[in-house]
C-alpha cells in the first residue's frame, strides 16, 4: 500500500529482528534470529544484477506469493494466506555457467552469467512448518539460522558498481578490526563468488536520496 512516509523513506513495515552487539563508524555486527525466508531466483549479467529485469521479474514472483497483486499465490490448506510485507528485501548472486531453468525469456549465454537469489523475509510468527507453501513452483521456502552479520548502511540508488564498492569498504574495515568473515563467505571470497548480499528496505516508489541499504557479510563471532 502507498504511504507518504514510504516516499520519504519511512521503514513502516516489520524488520528483520537482531542486535547490535558490536557498532563502529563504519559498521555493526548484528546478532540476526532464526526466520523463514520465501526466495526465487533469477538470471542476470554482472552488469545488471542489482537493478535489472530479472531482478524485478523476481521481486514480482515473491509479492504475488504474499498478495500484494491480488489473491496471494501460496496454500495453507484449501485456502490462501495474505502475508505482511517485511523489510528489508535481500539479493545475492553466483557465478553460473550453465542455464536456468526459469519461466522468463532466455538470455544469451554469456560468460558473464549470473544466477541471482532474492528473498523476503516472513514476518517472525512464521516457521517452515506453518508457512504459507507457495504455488509457484520457482519460489521456496527456506529456513534461516540464527547467525552473526556485519552491516554497512548507505542511502540512495544502488547499483552493482556502489553495491561492490560497499563490500570491499565492509571487508577492509572488518579485517582493520580483526574480525574474520564466516567459513561460508571465506569459501566464496576464494573461489571468486559474491560472498555480501544487498539489503534493501524501502519500495520502488520511494524518493532515491531516502533510500535505506544494507550490504551484509556473515561473520564468526562472539559476544
Amino acid at each position: 500500500k502507498f504511504t507518504m512516509g514510504q516516499v520519504v523513506g519511512k521503514i513502516n513495515v516489520e524488520q528483520a529482528k537482531f542486535e547490535v552487539v558490536k557498532s563502529t563508524d563504519v559498521f555493526e555486527i548484528r546478532h540476526y534470529q532464526e526466520a523463514v525466508a520465501v526466495e526465487t531466483k533469477f538470471r542476470c549479467t554482472k552488469e545488471d544484477c542489482v537493478r535489472g529485469n530479472g531482478n524485478s521479474e523476481a521481486f514480482k514472483r515473491l509479492a504475488k506469493y504474499i498478495g500484494v497483486f491480488g489473491d496471494p499465490q501460496n496454500q495453507v490448506g484449501d485456502s490462501n494466506e495474505k502475508v505482511a510485507m517485511t523489510a528489508p528485501v535481500i539479493s545475492s548472486t553466483n557465478n553460473t555457467s550453465k542455464k536456468i531453468a526459469m519461466t522468463a525469456p532466455v538470455v544469451n549465454n554469456l560468460t558473464n552469467e549470473k544466477e541471482g537469489t532474492m528473498a523476503f523475509i516472513l514476518p517472525h510468527n512464521y516457521t517452515m512448518e506453518s508457512a504459507p507453501i507457495p504455488n509457484n513452483p520457482d519460489v521456496y521456502l527456506r529456513p534461516v539460522a540464527a547467525q552473526y552479520i556485519a552491516a554497512i548502511r548507505f542511502s540512495g540508488n544502488c547499483d552493482e558498481e556502489m553495491a561492490q564498492s560497499k563490500a570491499s569498504e565492509l571487508l577492509h574495515a572488518l579485517e582493520s578490526e580483526g574480525i574474520k568473515v564466516s567459513k561460508e563467505a571465506l569459501e566464496k571470497i576464494e573461489n571468486k563468488n559474491q560472498y555480501w548480499e544487498l539489503a534493501r528496505y524501502n519500495p520502488p516508489w520511494t524518493l532515491p536520496f531516502q533510500r535505506t541499504n544494507d550490504i551484509l557479510i556473515p561473520v564468526s563471532y562472539s559476544k
